[in-house]
C-alpha cells in the first residue's frame, strides 16, 4: 500500500510504474510546492495512459493558468467537465477562466447552470443567474477585450472591468464572478495588477477582509521582491 501522503514512495512508485493510475496525486504534490515542470511531465505521461484522468486534466489546467495559458486552462477543463460532469471545483475554475478570457454571459452561464444541476442550493451561482438573468435571456455577444485598463477608483462603479494584461491587450473581469481564487491565479501568473484591482472588487463585494488583506500582502511582498530583483 502506498501512502499518498509520502512525495518519495510515489515518485518512486511512478518511476516504477508509469501506468499508476494514482499519478494525480504526485502531480499535485508538485503544482503545490510550485514545481509546474514536473506537475505538467507526470501529467502528460499518466494522462498518456489514462486519457479520461478528470483529476490529471484538472491539475493540468491549473498548471497551464500559472503559466498564463488561459485558453489551455479552458480546454482542459471542458474536458474534465466532458468526461466528469460532477467535478464541481473544474465547473467552478472554469467559470472563473471564462470570466478571464472575456467570454459571452450564456457561455459563462452554461458552466454556472451546470453547477446547479449539481448543487441545486448553490447561493453563488443562483446570485449570478439571478444577476444576469437579461443577459441570459438577450441574442448571445461576446464581451469585448481589450478596453483601456481602468483605475482602481472607478471599480466600485463598473460591472464589468478590463485591465492590461501586459501585452497591448486586456482581460475583462465579471465583478460578480471575481473572487479570492481568481487573484490568486493572477498572483501565480505574476499579474500583480490584475490581482490586486479582482481583490478590490471582492472586498466590494464584503469578501473576507482577513483573507483580502492576507493575499494583498503577498502581492506587495512578491512585487518588492521582483523590483529588486
Amino acid at each position: 500500500m502506498i501512502d499518498l501522503r509520502d512525495k518519495k514512495a510515489l515518485e518512486h512508485h511512478f518511476a516504477e510504474h508509469f501506468d499508476t493510475p494514482v499519478f494525480p496525486v504526485l502531480a499535485n504534490i508538485y503544482f503545490e510546492n510550485g514545481d509546474m515542470s514536473r506537475a505538467r511531465k507526470v501529467c502528460d505521461i499518466g494522462l498518456g495512459h489514462h486519457p479520461l484522468s478528470a483529476e490529471g486534466k484538472f491539475i493540468l489546467a491549473k498548471v497551464d493558468l500559472v503559466e498564463d495559458n488561459l485558453p489551455q486552462a479552458e480546454k482542459n477543463l471542458k474536458e474534465v467537465v466532458e468526461h466528469s460532469n460532477i467535478h464541481v471545483n473544474a465547473l467552478r475554475l472554469l467559470v472563473e477562466v471564462q470570466t478571464a478570457l472575456g467570454r459571452s454571459v450564456k457561455t459563462i452561464g452554461s458552466t454556472v447552470e451546470k453547477i446547479v444541476d449539481i448543487l441545486v442550493n448553490d447561493e453563488e451561482s443562483l446570485r449570478w443567474i439571478e444577476k444576469n438573468k437579461e443577459e441570459l435571456s438577450k441574442p448571445e455577444e461576446e464581451i469585448s477585450v481589450g478596453e483601456p485598463e481602468p483605475s482602481l477608483d472607478s471599480v466600485k462603479s463598473k460591472k464589468n472591468v478590463s485591465v492590461s494584461d501586459g501585452q497591448g491587450g486586456g482581460i475583462v473581469i465579471d465583478n460578480r464572478m471575481a473572487t479570492l481564487t481568481l487573484a490568486k491565479v493572477f498572483r501565480r501568473q505574476k499579474n500583480f495588477s490584475q490581482a490586486l484591482i479582482v481583490l478590490d472588487i471582492v472586498e466590494n463585494k464584503g469578501g473576507d477582509v482577513k483573507k483580502i488583506e492576507k493575499e494583498r500582502e503577498e502581492i506587495y511582498k512578491l512585487i518588492k521582491e521582483q523590483e529588486i530583483h
